[in-house]
């Protein structure tokens, strides 16, 4: 039984004299009566005076809602309650002290609908007309819990469950819409909104979505319970926002992970994958976002066509396959060219040309992407080839413009580990902060070929894209213009680097 009351007799209640009505039973030792509904609760389910109330300490009251009766009894400040809606129960010690904290049958409890139930180790209950319910133990005191978190709280057992006993009451959350309560534990907790439902969260995941704000941040709030992954290890809850989930593992933190990294991750079977868990939030770099794995990272930029409206195929076949292919791109527009294809160059006439061959990047491939095989042995070991031909023929081959290509290999998606090496072995090199460059530069002559070559790990795999454009200029033409002919390996398809 809850330690006794200490509230003493109720104010504002009426006292019914009954020493001489035959519906009750006096008791000399007190010099008070229980009556009617009281009376048969107190002897049939409750030993009399011989059970745990012992002898009544007041005669039947008039509760202040006109409409209820109840005796005091004499151990751990007890009560019987009975109202023509409930019937007769019995309260008593902190869980009844509790119930005064909400107004007693005048606030949102109402009146108790059981007596004072036994929960084992030692733990209590009472239930109450408005749903609630309120839990005692020596350990967490006596709380109030209900609704729909009382409900989920019965599918983990109870305290009989890994949640064990409440420790609060249930709680309005910061954005006042939402309610929870806390456990005993593993720092559990089961929140509720009434667009997710009642979840449960717990642990270093629960400390992490802490770190993120909890459900005013970013994640809002969670959508599905703490759940086991499939290696039978680790633990996930999902979120509310940005198909975010947050997943643990005794080798791994507590990591956030969301959106089109989160799906690339899944597309690679998640956890149980060559990737491994997450080691790190999501977060930002250059224009985009990216992911730190045990296997490796995962990054996605702002318009790349790997995005998260574009996310590649899953390993059954769902979802989509995108990615950059080899093409030929579309003649570059040379200045001063109208559409009669006629050069008129304004500052020197005697240089026009008729018809000229547009210039521009007339082919690319991806010739040995991993190393090609001569007689079973690489030629091109541990590197990643692109190459790119540009042309700008004229009629007049007096007439020759200013003629550059530049490769950038600006962003790898890189699923292995390490990243690859800052090398090109072929043209000039210009490694800077967006990538690797290399030009080739040619003023005499008509076509011009760049192959551009990356060191990569063996083992590793990837999906990588150059970027070939063509710079241009014509004789006192002073504008430089680009075209760009992107190269990915095809279909975004991942390659493993052989050495």
């Amino acid at each position: 039984m809850a330690p006794k009351s200490t509230a003493s007799v109720r104010p504002n209640v009426t006292t019914n004299a009954a020493a001489n009505d035959p519906n009750c039973d006096y008791y000399p030792q007190t010099g008070h009566s229980v009556c009617g509904a009281i009376r048969d609760d107190y002897n049939n389910y409750l030993g009399g005076p011989n059970g745990a109330l012992g002898y009544p300490t007041s005669d039947e009251l008039t509760s202040p809602d006109g409409v209820g009766k109840f005796n005091t009894f004499q151990n751990a400040g007890d009560h019987i309650y009975w109202s023509p809606a409930t019937g007769a129960a019995e309260i008593g010690g902190a869980i009844f002290d509790h119930w005064g904290q909400y107004g007693y049958e005048l606030g949102p409890l109402g009146y108790p609908t059981s007596d004072e139930l036994p929960l084992g180790g030692g733990a209590q209950t009472n239930t109450f007309q408005g749903g609630p319910v309120i839990t005692w133990s020596p350990s967490t005191g006596a709380c109030e819990i209900g609704g729909e978190i009382y409900l989920h709280w019965a599918h983990f057992s109870f305290n009989l469950g890994p949640l064990g006993l409440p420790t609060s009451d249930e709680i309005t959350n910061p954005d006042g819409v939402g309610k929870r309560n806390t456990f005993q534990y593993g720092g559990d907790s089961i929140y509720w909104s009434p667009a997710t439902g009642a979840q449960e969260i717990g642990g270093a995941i629960f400390q992490h979505w802490g770190d993120y704000g909890y459900e005013t941040g970013p994640l809002g709030y969670p959508i599905s319970d703490e759940i086991t992954n499939p290696d039978g290890v680790g633990k996930r809850n999902s979120f509310q926002n940005g198909g975010d989930a947050i997943y643990w593992s005794p080798s791994t933190p507590a990591s956030e992970v969301g959106g089109a990294i989160f799906q690339q991750w899944g597309s690679r079977n998640y956890e149980t994958g060559r990737f491994g868990y997450p080691t790190s939030d999501e977060f930002n770099f250059e224009a985009g976002r990216a992911g730190n794995f045990q296997g490796g990272t995962i990054d996605w930029l702002a318009g790349d066509p790997i995005g998260p409206a574009d996310v590649p195929a899953a390993p059954d076949g769902s979802g989509s396959s995108v990615g950059y292919t080899s093409s030929s791109p579309s003649p570059l527009a040379v200045p001063g060219v109208g559409a009669s294809g006629t050069t008129d160059p304004p500052d020197d006439p005697a240089d026009d040309v008729q018809n000229p061959t547009p210039c521009g990047i007339t082919n690319g491939s991806l010739p040995h992407p991993s190393g090609s095989r001569t007689n079973g042995q690489l030629d091109f070991p541990a590197q990643i080839h692109t190459s790119a031909v540009s042309e700008c023929t004229m009629l007049d081959n007096t007439v020759v413009p200013y003629h550059k290509i530049i490769v950038k290999t600006s962003r790898l998606r890189w699923w292995g580990r390490p990243f690859p090496q800052k090398q090109i072995p072929f043209g000039k090199k210009d490694i800077s902060s967006d990538g690797y460059e290399a030009s080739l530069q040619g003023t005499t002559g008509k076509q011009l070929k760049l192959v551009s070559a990356i060191s990569c790990t063996p083992g590793t795999f990837f999906r990588y894209r150059s970027e070939f454009e063509g710079e241009f200029a014509f004789p006192g033409d002073q504008t430089k213009p680009y075209f760009p002919l992107p190269l990915e390996n095809p279909d975004s398809k991942e390659v493993g680097c052989n050495g």
